[in-house]
């Protein structure tokens, strides 16, 4: 691994955790697509964020240790499992968004 491609992937991971903190434990909503959110009931915005930030965690957290567990282990460890909690991360938010937007993308009601 290079140093800009270790660099690199520690401050994205960082900056997903970041945001996905925002989402999830702040409910900063302004962070998802509003087409992500159009028909969402306003009693299920508090889970919805919460749920969408723990998904976003888990890309966070596995873009951020594929460099890491790559220079602790031997090389390639870290892919396998930061991009297994990627694709984690990534169905969770789908399934999230479609539970409780009645689809993926959903533009609001008028």
């Amino acid at each position: 691994m290079e140093l800009q491609e270790i660099i690199t992937e520690i401050i994205l991971g960082l900056l997903l955790i970041f945001i996905s903190y925002q989402v999830g434990c702040k409910g900063n909503i302004s962070f998802i697509h509003s087409y992500h959110y159009g028909n969402l009931d306003p009693k299920d915005a508090k889970v919805y964020t919460k749920r969408i930030g723990t998904g976003g965690m888990f890309v966070g957290i596995g873009v951020f240790l594929i460099p890491i567990l790559n220079l602790i282990f031997r090389p390639d460890i870290g892919y396998y499992i930061g991009v297994a909690m990627i694709v984690v991360g990534v169905v969770l938010i789908l399934f999230f968004i479609i539970k409780y937007n009645s689809k993926l993308i959903r533009f609001k009601r008028k």
